[in-house]
């Protein structure tokens, strides 16, 4: 007997679904252990807050699954995306769109309060909000004193000695 459908909050599509065999695996491990995280609803038990994966997999195995409401002042996106980051493993492309989404969800939080949120640099959410892109890593630099002048000679002598001396 499938579940009931609930709407989503719109921060938990910030998040990819699993994939079928993540999921599968999800509902093998709660037919075999049940729903050990109840799905988490907004105050008025209308809104999925998070728990979209385990709603899916308890409907593929026939589970009833618990629910949990958060309180009436929860601050609902905040709570999904910390939910959700401290379970996930994002890639990097992953995690800048999650910042790109939250800025264009609310522009006027603060670069820190969403670098709180998903865990990178401060920096790194102003230099989204200015520019609009990420900034590139800059490529590893050699160490200047092994690109100097000297150096370059020092190795030269040092070549040329050992094949004089050999």
């Amino acid at each position: 007997m499938p579940s009931k459908i609930f709407s989503t909050h719109p921060t938990t599509d910030l998040f990819p679904m699993m994939s079928e065999i993540e999921l599968s695996e999800l509902a093998a491990d709660i037919n075999k252990n049940g729903l050990l995280h109840p799905i988490v609803l907004d105050h008025s038990g209308n809104l999925l807050v998070d728990g979209r994966n385990r709603q899916r997999a308890c409907d593929q195995v026939g589970v009833e699954p618990t629910y949990v409401q958060l309180p009436e002042d929860a601050d609902l996106a905040a709570y999904v995306v910390s939910a959700n980051l401290h379970r996930r493993h994002l890639t990097g492309e992953q995690k800048r769109e999650l910042i790109s989404r939250l800025l264009d969800m609310d522009p006027q939080k603060s670069d820190r309060t969403i670098a709180n949120q998903t865990k990178v640099d401060h920096k790194t959410v102003a230099a989204k909000k200015a520019v609009g892109k990420f900034p590139t890593p800059k490529p590893a630099q050699t160490s200047r004193a092994a690109s100097s002048p000297r150096a370059s000679r020092r190795r030269r002598w040092r070549t040329k000695r050992r094949s004089s001396c050999g």
